[in-house]
């Protein structure tokens, strides 16, 4: 009984601190992606109210039409990344993530996380992102 509880509490601990790495890198990240960057007024406007990371991206795309022209430009810059990492990294997908999953950003992580084994022109596409999840 003694021991159920100590391996419950120890997985609670865990869980906590994941949760806090997880919410750091976030922070870290939207510190210094060039597009939450140039976003930030527009995010403080629009989207204080928004979950943090993905959350705050999704906002701004809902709220495109009234976003400022540095942040409409940041934001078109990184859109044209992603389409880049997209084209040039098709048959990387299909080989190396064919079983990523449909969520979004899972085809994206695993090129990240199989960075070694992609195409030089994928990697050099993945390198162009303004954010790098590790």
């Amino acid at each position: 009984m003694k021991s159920k509880l100590i391996l419950s509490l120890a997985g609670v601990l865990m869980l906590c601190a994941q949760t806090a790495y997880a919410q750091e890198a976030t922070n870290e990240q939207a510190s210094t992606n060039p597009t939450m960057v140039a976003c930030k007024t527009d995010i403080d406007t629009l989207c204080k109210d928004t979950a943090e990371g993905r959350g705050k991206f999704k906002c701004l795309r809902e709220n495109e039409a009234k976003v400022s022209a540095g942040c409409k430009t940041a934001m078109d810059a990184q859109k044209a990344a992603r389409e880049a990492v997209k084209a040039a990294c098709k048959a990387d997908r299909d080989t190396l993530c064919k079983d990523a999953g449909e969520e979004r950003g899972a085809g994206m992580k695993c090129l990240r996380d199989n960075a070694a084994k992609v195409s030089p022109d994928c990697g050099k596409a993945l390198a162009s992102l303004p954010l790098r999840n590790k």
